[in-house]
């Protein structure tokens, strides 16, 4: 009998807390795997979402003559009487109009992340949409505000898309913007018309032409921190490219770095000259068509 209870006895209090701490150490060692495992998936799904975006502009313009997509179009100008279909305000309204990518009409709702539009390692907020108008916002590359999502509203079919990605591309109107290799490959034009675009087969270097990338609307030159550190511990950037492939890239071998020094990462690290002269870029990655 006595041999049969102690066979039968529980843990000790000792044993029990020596589990416990057994299978804290565990614990300890296998959560950063975890999470190191956690953003690398982030990252590969950030990196599929920019190659969706890139087919999809690929498609728009094989439907279009060749054209690249514009940034985005202005209220009808040019020439009079425009088509009502022109009136899409920016890139990601026009790939959902045209049925080029899906995603949910986010008007009136909290973000919304089950599209291509939607980084996994974004911050799941809206930031002001009065954005293009601050220079200073974001104030770095790890500033929220650049991981957050910016809201494009369709004119054209009132539909609002979230999106957590920037393009490579500019909103000026000077004639800059409309000469043929010059400026960004990425244009806001004025609606029914074609000026200021060019056909893709004509861009030089697409396999090193910055398209888009993680972070927020577009003017570089405005702000050079609409870059966003997002993966890889905040660390690292997804860039997209005008023939279609994604790569990951160290943030701060971007130009401006990080934009930790001095709190921000001034316009004038997209100049020509600094990109020519100064562009701490990966060999082979250019940004604007007169690099």
């Amino acid at each position: 009998m006595k041999d049969r209870a102690a066979r039968h006895r529980g843990f000790t209090l000792v044993e029990l807390l020596v589990v416990i701490g057994i299978i804290a150490v565990l614990i300890s060692i296998l959560m950063p795997a975890l999470s190191r495992a956690r953003e690398s998936a982030q990252t590969i799904k950030c990196l599929s979402n920019l190659r969706q975006i890139g087919m999809a502009v690929a498609a728009y313009a094989a439907d279009n003559k060749g054209y690249m997509i514009p940034c985005g179009w202005n209220p009808p100008a040019e020439p009079a009487g425009a088509p009502s279909d022109a009136l899409s305000n920016f890139w990601p309204n026009i790939l959902v109009d045209y049925n080029y990518l899906q995603a949910p009409n986010a008007f009136n709702t909290e973000p919304q992340m089950n599209s291509a539009f939607a980084c996994p390692s974004g911050v799941f907020e809206l930031s002001s949409p009065d954005l293009s108008n601050l220079g200073n916002l974001p104030a770095t590359r790890l500033d929220q505000t650049g991981a957050e999502a910016y809201r494009y509203y369709s004119n054209n079919t009132g539909f609002a898309v979230d999106c957590w990605y920037g393009m490579n591309a500019e909103s000026a109107t000077s004639s800059a913007n409309v000469d043929q290799y010059h400026g960004y490959p990425g244009r806001r034009i004025a609606a029914g018309t074609t000026k200021g675009l060019m056909p893709m087969s004509t861009y030089r270097r697409s396999a090193d032409l910055v398209l888009f990338f993680d972070g927020t609307i577009y003017n570089l030159t405005t702000n050079g921190n609409r870059i966003n550190a997002r993966h890889g511990r905040y660390t690292q950037t997804n860039i997209e490219f005008l023939d279609g492939h994604a790569e990951t890239y160290p943030t701060a071998s971007l130009p401006g770095g990080m934009g930790l020094q001095g709190g921000t990462v001034s316009g004038a690290a997209f100049s020509v000259a600094n990109l020519n002269a100064n562009d701490p870029s990966p060999p082979g990655l250019i940004w604007q068509l007169d690099q």
